[in-house]
């Protein structure tokens, strides 16, 4: 399996990642550093092979590193596009069986209601600040994973489209 791993061993300084006018560059080696630590987190709120993560962002800088997470970890990444109606992001969180919702704070109200009537989701996780509605914010998590702890054995995840 190719993951961002295989690039960052050989290019880690290369830009991996260029959000914007470049107003925020990630490099193999950053994006395989972050992807690993989130991999962790997953694997700590107790997400399996074959499960699901509905990931409610926007253009947001933590986008792929999830999206890698996911893919290092054999798990399913939904991404939930953010212009949809609220009973259109329901429906996809409900219908990939998403075990875990990441949503970004600037979207609150919407992933609290949505995840309050999601009875398959069993962790919330906020990006970019608070959510009501027993969120866990990314980066509490992150804070005790170490820099460099290997994720052991890599499972190849996948990507669900709606």
């Amino acid at each position: 399996m190719t993951t961002v791993a295989t690039f960052a061993q050989k290019y880690p300084d290369k830009p991996a990642l260029i959000y914007g006018d470049g107003e925020h560059i990630e490099s193999y080696g950053e994006l395989e550093r972050r992807s690993r630590r989130i991999g962790h987190v997953l694997r700590r709120l107790g997400l399996e092979f074959g499960d699901n993560v509905a990931v409610y962002l926007a253009n947001d800088d933590e986008f792929f590193d999830v999206f890698w997470a996911c893919h290092r970890s054999g798990l399913y990444f939904t991404p939930v596009n953010w212009h949809l109606q609220e009973d259109e992001i329901q429906y996809i969180v409900d219908n990939c069986d998403a075990k875990l919702l990441i949503a970004h704070a600037r979207f609150a109200e919407i992933a609290a209601r949505v995840s309050k009537r999601a009875p398959k989701v069993s962790a919330r996780v906020s990006i970019g600040g608070e959510i009501e509605g027993g969120f866990l914010a990314l980066d509490d998590l992150l804070a005790d994973v170490p820099e460099d702890a290997p994720l052991g054995e890599e499972l190849e995840g996948s990507i669900m489209l709606y």
